[in-house]
């Protein structure tokens, strides 16, 4: 058996939350403005052996920060 260990977030624009409300928030605002930038939804996702998530979210987190330091 093997288990994924999954991150999410959203990215507005220039924001970034993790929170889907917010994100839908920030959804209407772009609409309401003629915002025109990009909308993603981000999941990373990997495998983990069943009862130790450390190791995948260890690396998971420094895939998302290698992500962060790309994106302008």
């Amino acid at each position: 058996k093997t288990d994924l260990v999954i991150l999410r977030w959203y990215q507005i624009g220039s924001q970034t939350t993790a929170n889907p409300y917010l994100a839908k928030w920030l959804q209407l605002v772009k609409r309401l403005t003629g915002d025109t930038s990009s909308e993603l939804l981000v999941l990373l996702l990997t495998a983990a052996p069943p009862d130790d998530y450390s190791d995948s979210r260890v690396r998971l987190q420094k895939f998302a920060s290698s992500w962060f330091q790309q994106t302008p």
